[in-house]
């Protein structure tokens, strides 16, 4: 059982995504994973199906969770959360803890989302993703911004 620990332990960082930048939230010891894409900025096209998965320790209590993703184009922020298929109850996303979460608690989120395409979307996106708690998304639990390359 303790090779077993020690292997997960040990997948989970190399396999982890290098080079996210944390944004915020009461959330402590954040870590993000994105399907293949082992660092910034993560390759992607439309159609494609990435999985997200992140963890830390719940900072505040919270009765409710929800994600959030957010991209600005021409100076204007888009809520594409909904467009990506994501569920807006991050509670069922949890994979390790349960809502509500508790200070202290340690949780792991996962959703799968597919990107779609979006016209004149190519080059370089800072992607934001959130997940607002009981007080919303000006303050949130956890809080990321990843570098995309669509191509």
């Amino acid at each position: 059982m303790k090779t077993l620990i020690i292997l997960c332990f040990c997948m989970t960082t190399v396999f982890a995504t290098e080079g996210w930048v944390d944004c915020g939230g009461s959330s402590l010891d954040n870590q993000l994973d994105i399907s293949g894409c082992p660092r910034v900025p993560c390759q992607v096209e439309p159609g494609d199906r990435i999985t997200i998965t992140g963890s830390g320790i719940a900072g505040v209590y919270s009765r409710t969770l929800a994600p959030l993703v957010l991209i600005t184009l021409a100076g204007i922020e888009l809520d594409i959360t909904e467009e990506l298929g994501l569920d807006l109850d991050a509670c069922n996303g949890l994979i390790t803890g349960d809502c509500p979460i508790e200070v202290g608690e340690s949780v792991v989120y996962t959703a799968t989302g597919t990107l779609f395409d979006l016209p004149g979307l190519s080059g370089e996106l800072n992607v934001t993703m959130i997940i607002a708690g009981d007080a919303g998304r000006d303050d949130p639990v956890s809080c990321g911004v990843v570098l995309f390359e669509f191509i």
